[in-house]
């Protein structure tokens, strides 16, 4: 698979194409670009040869977080409450795979 320059994004300039394997681990420092490489992918700055833009599904950090909502209980005893709400994180994950799986299956 190739990753072809379209336009400039954020900190993506002009490249010749790069040739990746099809399972690919993208690591770096902070600010090295990681993010703004896979934005740029979504948003059709960066073509993934081969694959239509409407195939790529992106997954930011966040999906993967489950963020708990815990309240305070009242009177300091903390297994009185026991209410505990995931945020949309949980959700969002889902509604991306099914989206995905259902490409794959089409």
């Amino acid at each position: 698979m190739e990753l072809v320059y379209q336009k400039d994004f954020k900190s993506i300039k002009q490249f010749d194409p790069i040739t990746i394997a099809d399972f690919s681990i993208i690591t770096g420092l902070n600010g090295s670009g990681k993010t703004h490489l896979l934005q740029s992918i979504e948003n059709g700055s960066i073509e993934l040869e081969g694959i239509p833009a409407t195939e790529v599904i992106y997954y930011n950090y966040s999906d993967f977080s489950l963020n708990y909502d815990i309240p305070l209980p009242t009177n300091g005893n903390r297994s009185q409450n026991t209410d505990v709400s995931k945020n949309t994180a949980k959700e969002t994950y889902a509604r991306k795979s099914s989206a995905l799986t259902q490409r794959i299956n089409s």
